[in-house]
């Protein structure tokens, strides 16, 4: 009896010891959460304007990214700064960029990157967009009297010569992903792929750039480069605001990602919000 028992309570506090040790690694995914919401709540009280139109995260977000606040302010000092607090600083935007590379979020068509980044707003946003391609002609045009629910986002194909309606294709997104899955569009050719691509991102609110240098990961620094990490050989375009923009932008998109269940609890994605949450726990501080 004894000796049962103790087989038993041994099985359980293994079983226990596991569990725990699960339970003792850090969840950035929630860490991140906790950190965006004091973020949140400031900018929704200090810079939500329905007169100038800023009643929306996204237009909330544009306006830190271009406007001058406390935030802003404190992220162009730290890129700046060279002393022990800057350097760790991008260190942290460094191993960011690196595991966004590494671990392609939301996947490898559609990635999240410095490499690839809203960092300016498109002024031909959901207006129309026109591309012709040999007898055929494309274009693009965004319906905002239909609801949210359906898909808004519209490309028609037309014979260049009459013109005569060939297909009508309608997307939820303005994805080019969403897009590749059309029927249509898998059966097209190159040339009209190219056009209906080149239409649907001529509307696109977002306009993506990239703010690491040409020659990141090189050895050797380069002379027109900011050193983001010494270690790493990271090297960012030599814009401070630029890459201020793209910090700012690719977390509040990290933070989309997670509320909108776009990904999965995956153990790769942890390391990327392991350090989004560094950042922004560091750039909260601005805030207080």
């Amino acid at each position: 009896m004894y000796e049962s028992h103790s087989i038993y309570t041994m099985s359980g506090t293994m079983s226990n010891i596991k569990d725990w040790i699960g339970r003792s690694e850090p969840d950035y995914y929630m860490m991140f959460v906790k950190a965006w919401i004091p973020f949140n709540a400031w900018y929704m009280t200090n810079l939500y304007s329905e007169d100038d139109n800023r009643t929306s995260d996204r237009d909330i977000i544009y306006h830190i990214m271009t406007k001058g606040n406390q935030f802003r302010d404190r992220l162009l000092t730290l890129l700046g700064g060279t002393d022990e607090e800057s350097l760790l600083f991008k260190e942290e935007i460094a191993k960011l960029s690196i595991a966004l590379d590494k671990y392609p979020l939301p996947n490898a068509e559609n990635q999240l990157s410095f490499s690839r980044v809203s960092i300016e707003n498109n002024p031909n946003a959901r207006k129309t967009g026109k591309k012709t391609t040999g007898k055929l002609t494309c274009i693009s045009r965004f319906d905002e009297k239909l609801p949210r629910t359906e898909a808004r986002w519209i490309l028609e194909v037309l014979k260049t010569a009459g013109p005569q309606t060939l297909q009508i294709i309608k997307l939820h997104k303005c994805s080019d992903s969403e897009l590749a899955q059309i029927p249509y569009y898998k059966a097209a050719d190159d040339n009209l792929k190219q056009a209906l691509r080149f239409c649907l991102n001529e509307i696109n609110p977002d306009m993506h750039s990239s703010v690491k240098h040409p020659k990141c990961y090189a050895t050797k620094i380069p002379s027109d480069s900011i050193v983001m990490s010494h270690s790493h050989h990271v090297y960012f375009i030599n814009n401070t605001e630029y890459i201020a923009r793209a910090v700012i932008r690719i977390l509040y998109e990290l933070r989309c990602k997670l509320f909108h269940g776009e990904i999965g609890p995956e153990n790769d994605y942890q390391k990327i919000y392991e350090h989004a949450f560094n950042i922004q726990r560091t750039l909260n501080n601005a805030i207080i």
